[in-house]
């Protein structure tokens, strides 16, 4: 079960966040919501807070604490918001169809978009990946799955991974992977081994990643391979990247049907 974490908890050193209670976290999603609950409005207000670093001094015993404004995109239109070193409200579209969603940047959403009547008819069904990028062209995100239906998880049957977007080393682009988590956070699982090809793994062998949204991209790519694979075809829409200081619609790279597994260490290169 997923829970929702109030603003003081994802920030408890934002002084200016304390009395909000009217937006929180989904877990460790990034995704900040904020549900109308007056009638008749068009538009509601939502507090974007700051990102509080302390980095400590090599050559001293002391902490620094550096402020990092962070970008948000919203959910559906893509526009962006970005806070202040002391946190800033924003005004958002808060019509009849629309709830306040935004995802925060740094972050990767994993999601299945098939319609279904029940959450067992979605085992096989392909993920959607959206990466909404930080100033630093850099997110993160992870995936868990069992059966949902035993406890056969306990004894290792399961599958978690790591999503993680960076920038290439020696030219612009970023790199996409995904990773085994399982194995790397053992000690947090309770479990005494793992083996990340156990049997729930193999019947989940063939589920995809069909589709990978990237917000916030600095320009358009030139070429997006799967690494030691073949191109892969995308479409780009121009827009402000994750660093700009303006407030506008996001760049929006659509990577079309990768079709690399959800169960299996990969990585994507968009060379710009």
């Amino acid at each position: 079960m997923v829970s929702a974490r109030p603003h003081y908890v994802v920030f408890p050193k934002d002084l200016n966040g304390f009395s909000i209670d009217d937006q929180y976290f989904v877990g460790g999603s990034g995704l900040l919501v904020k549900p109308v609950t007056r009638a008749g409005v068009t538009e509601e207000t939502v507090y974007i807070p700051e990102d509080q670093v302390n980095l400590s001094l090599a050559s001293k015993s002391t902490f620094l604490n550096f402020r990092v404004v962070k970008v948000y995109y919203d959910y559906f239109s893509h526009q962006t918001y970005r806070g202040s070193p002391k946190g800033n409200n924003v005004t958002v579209p808060a019509a009849l169809h629309q709830v306040p969603l935004l995802i925060r940047g740094g972050s990767i959403i994993p999601t299945r978009e098939r319609p279904r009547r029940s959450s067992p008819l979605m085992k096989h069904d392909p993920f959607t990946l959206r990466i909404a990028l930080d100033k630093e062209s850099t997110a993160r995100g992870e995936v868990y799955l069992d059966d949902g239906v035993t406890y056969d998880h306990e004894g290792g049957k399961l599958v978690w991974r790591q999503f993680l977007a960076q920038k290439l080393d020696s030219e612009e682009g970023i790199r996409i992977n995904s990773k085994d988590l399982a194995t790397a956070k053992l000690e947090t699982t309770q479990l005494s081994v793992y083996d990340p090809k156990n049997e729930y793994a193999k019947s989940i062998e063939d589920v995809r990643v069909e589709k990978i949204v990237v917000l916030g991209l600095a320009s358009k790519p030139s070429k997006i391979t799967v690494e030691g694979g073949a191109n892969l075809a995308w479409e780009y829409e121009d827009g402000v990247a994750s660093s700009d200081r303006k407030q506008a619609t996001a760049s929006v790279l659509t990577i079309k049907d990768p079709r690399v597994s959800i169960a299996h260490d990969w990585t994507i290169i968009v060379a710009v």
